[in-house]
């Protein structure tokens, strides 16, 4: 049996679910990392990104505590921050509060999560603000996989299943 076929085993035999709710992901942002929930107007910016449906923000959070940061970086991230941090020092402070807010994202002092849902109670989308691999792969689980993609072949769903390993969800 190859390994996608073990980790495709694994997952029809645990009791994962394929998608989760926006609260299940709001207790595990707030008890896993701090999270503090922000209003959608703090994340105005978002009409303008391609990539993001600003109607369908359900929720948005700030993640600042300077430990759960420290544990969620990799090595990697922690040193590109410390580059860009240092490369900002020959410019000025930030002149208000919304470029010392970015600057705070390049630095790796704060995260900024936005969720998205097409229905109001499932996770359809989301977007970090920071770089941090560990949530956006926790949050590319939360969203999940439709049950039709299901099938060993698909390379979604098999990159999904690898994805869960790494995590330690099967």
């Amino acid at each position: 049996m190859t390994t996608i076929q073990f980790l495709h085993e694994k997952l029809l035999n645990s009791n994962k679910p394929l998608k989760y709710s926006i609260k299940d992901i709001d207790e595990f942002l707030k008890t896993q990392y701090k999270a503090v929930e922000i209003g959608i107007e703090e994340v105005d910016d978002l009409k303008k990104d391609p990539l993001a449906n600003f109607n369908n923000i359900v929720k948005c959070y700030e993640i600042s505590n300077a430990e759960v940061l420290s544990c969620s970086f990799s090595p990697d991230e922690v040193r590109i921050q410390g580059e860009i941090e240092r490369c900002n020092m020959a410019y000025p402070p930030p002149a208000n509060e919304k470029e010392a807010m970015w600057q705070n994202i390049q630095h790796g002092k704060l995260l900024r999560v936005v969720l998205e849902s097409e229905d109001g109670h499932i996770l359809s989308g989301f977007t970090i603000q920071g770089l941090c691999e560990k949530l956006i792969d926790q949050l590319f689980i939360f969203r999940g996989i439709d049950k039709s993609d299901c099938v060993l072949g698909n390379s979604i769903y098999e990159g999904y299943l690898k994805l869960l390993h790494k995590a330690g969800y099967i």
